[in-house]
């Protein structure tokens, strides 16, 4: 059966890791509200069975996803990832595939939050699997736990006598500390990525720098080769007339 992520395997892989990995953040919302501005389809046929040999076109997406584990590597399937979803008006398969490849992604660069929307709108398409439901549904509940667990919300303890109108100010307070400290996170980690491309960028640029300096240093060294034989033949020839010269006197 052409399940999304080959739901048997592959699914319940990206779940166990989504509960234990901890990497870093980077958030781009303009391709999540992308995604999450689809609209809602049914995938009904494309569930249709295949045959055994038949491979998901989107394995090696998720795979790659899966493997990339530096800043660079993230960096470079994000870009990828970003440009299949823009460049084309997308299926209802890719809809759904790409919004949960890509609120993967978000989860691997820590940016939880925006990972559990695209969960959410991915278990809105209609015609889904049973199975592939089923293990969303788990993703979905563990990256709660990871956020809940990342943003603990203390209150202190409040007088009795307060009403609960001012209870609920604080909390909300709070709540919008932590919002806050979770954007400038998320900002300084985007800057950060923005600096190693440019480091990147200048490696390379230095390096053609280096190989176009040695084939200046060969061309010039050719050069200098072809100007001795020239000056060796010049003075042989002028002996040469000197020689002859001294010999009529």
């Amino acid at each position: 059966m052409q399940l999304l992520i080959n739901t048997k395997i592959t699914f319940l892989f990206v779940a166990t890791i989504c509960l234990f990995y901890t990497p870093v953040v980077y958030s781009d919302n303009l391709i999540s509200l992308e995604l999450l501005n689809q609209t809602n389809c049914n995938m009904g046929s494309q569930f249709a069975q295949k045959s055994p040999a038949s491979k998901n076109p989107m394995e090696d997406l998720f795979q790659l996803i899966n493997d990339s584990k530096t800043d660079k590597q993230k960096a470079k399937v994000k870009i990828k990832l970003e440009s299949l979803i823009s460049k084309q008006k997308l299926s209802c398969f890719e809809k759904v595939n790409y919004t949960v490849a890509y609120g993967f992604l978000l989860y691997k660069l820590e940016d939880f939050q925006e990972a559990k929307k695209l969960f959410d709108k991915a278990e809105q398409y209609k015609g889904l699997d049973r199975i592939f439901k089923k293990n969303l549904d788990q993703l979905t509940s563990n990256l709660v736990k990871k956020i809940e667990a990342d943003n603990p919300i203390t209150v202190s303890e409040p007088d009795p006598n307060d009403p609960p109108v001012l209870i609920e100010n604080e909390i909300k307070k709070l709540r919008d500390q932590v919002n806050t400290l979770t954007k400038e996170k998320q900002e300084f980690k985007n800057k950060l990525l923005q600096a190693n491309l440019k480091i990147e960028s200048f490696e390379t640029h230095v390096d053609e720098l280096l190989i176009e300096n040695e084939k200046l240093n060969d061309e010039l060294s050719l050069d200098s080769n072809s100007f001795t034989s020239l000056e060796d033949g010049l003075l042989k020839s002028i002996k040469s007339r000197s020689i002859a010269i001294l010999e009529k006197i």
